[in-house]
């Protein structure tokens, strides 16, 4: 049996929180059809990264560096990714289902000669057998895919495994490859991060999402308020909402949105749709504020308020405010 491989997400000298939900799927395949696990950490300059991942989850690292890997570029990362694990030849190649994740994933598998299933939400074994899902068609369906045989690689949903905060009792090992000069078309000279955004939705323990029910883009103030009364949030809307130019579509969640699994998820105005739900159903708190008492939202809420939230919010953001007041 070959070993797991994860590939870590690093930005600016850190790691994504996507990369340990990544760990944790590879933790899940490990029990369920054994492997060892390996991480490892593409880029320049990762051995703090590196020393961080095997502290964290005391799983051996591999720090792949190569010095043209200071900006994130497809064609390097496929080519550095592809020299260091078609050796080790692989049972699982686990890669974060991010922007980045997806860019190069199936390109990866082209070059290791290996299946790809994307967007992978959830993992189980039964009598010696593995089973990924992952939503189909919008959203509507749920998918069930049984791995081929031999190198498949896979990239997992943010959200869909929650990662621990316990550090590991016994840091894995950390070694280091570097890989050599690789041509490209192109060279990337940084990535910068948009202008005024707050904490990014795959990040935030709190996110305010905005739906149609909002309705104008004046109520919008409503929703930014709330939010900004806790620490590490974030704003989102539904895709009728980033439709209408309330909001930018890199603040969308759902199918063709972000996936996220915030603690606490407060849906404003939005019906709840399928392709709305798949990308927050994993959040731990849902609140759902509509006018509709049969809003498919409330299916998946923990609280549900039957209101408008032109009323329902100033009185939910003058509650929070004392509370914080009284904290203080």
């Amino acid at each position: 049996m070959g070993p797991i491989v994860i590939i870590a997400e690093l930005e600016g000298g850190s790691v994504r929180s996507a990369s340990y939900e990544a760990v944790e799927a590879g933790r899940a395949l490990s029990r369920m059809e054994g492997g060892s696990l390996l991480i490892l950490a593409p880029g320049n300059n990762v051995r703090g990264a590196a020393d961080e991942l095997a502290s964290r989850t005391g799983i051996d690292v591999l720090a792949l560096e190569n010095e043209d890997a200071e900006a994130y570029s497809a064609g390097l990362w496929k080519s550095m990714l592809a020299e260091a694990v078609g050796p080790l030849g692989p049972r699982f190649v686990i890669v974060p289902h991010t922007a980045r994740g997806y860019d190069f994933a199936p390109g990866l598998a082209v070059r290791l000669g290996a299946a790809c299933i994307t967007a992978v939400e959830a993992l189980r074994g039964s009598e010696g057998r593995i089973t990924l899902t992952r939503s189909a068609f919008g959203g509507k369906l749920s998918m069930d895919i049984a791995p081929s045989e031999g190198t498949v690689v896979l990239t997992v949903q943010p959200g869909a495994f929650a990662s621990g905060d316990a550090q590991s009792a016994s840091p894995g090992n950390v070694s280091t490859k570097r890989t050599g000069a690789i041509d490209s078309r192109y060279r990337p000279l940084g990535i910068r991060a948009v202008e005024g955004e707050t904490a990014s939705l795959n990040e935030a323990e709190v996110v305010v999402a905005a739906g149609r029910g909002v309705g104008k883009k004046e109520n919008m103030g409503l929703i930014t308020e709330l939010a900004s009364l806790f620490s590490r949030s974030v704003v989102a809307g539904s895709r009728a909402a980033c439709d209408a130019g309330w909001l930018p579509y890199a603040r969308q969640v759902g199918v063709t949105g972000k996936t996220v699994a915030p603690r606490l998820y407060i849906a404003c105005g939005i019906s709840g749709t399928a392709q709305h739900v798949s990308g927050m159903k994993g959040s731990q708190t849902i609140v759902a504020i509509n006018t509709d008492p049969g809003a498919p939202i409330f299916n998946i809420a923990h609280v549900g308020v039957v209101e408008d939230l032109a009323v329902f919010i100033p009185l939910l953001t003058e509650a929070r405010l004392k509370i914080k007041l009284l904290r203080n």
